[in-house]
């Protein structure tokens, strides 16, 4: 099983999503990239979407680690 580290918010960046359009999502890091619960990667340094098209970005200053009780 995978081990999520951190929560963080994507917003949406260009016309495919709608205005303001804001989800939080888990994620675990590697050494360049953070990669969501979907698989997606975000790029570490600005959490640019990774791929062709990608219609969400990742908002790092919004990255926090989950705390287990």
């Amino acid at each position: 099983m995978i081990k999520f580290t951190h929560t963080a918010i994507i917003r949406g960046n260009d016309a495919r999503t709608p205005d303001g359009a804001r989800k939080k999502i888990k994620v675990r890091e590697t050494q360049c990239y953070w990669i969501s619960e979907h698989g997606i990667k975000y790029k570490k340094p600005h959490g640019r979407g990774i791929g062709d098209w990608p219609m969400f970005d990742l908002d790092v200053s919004t990255l926090k680690p989950i705390v287990e009780a």
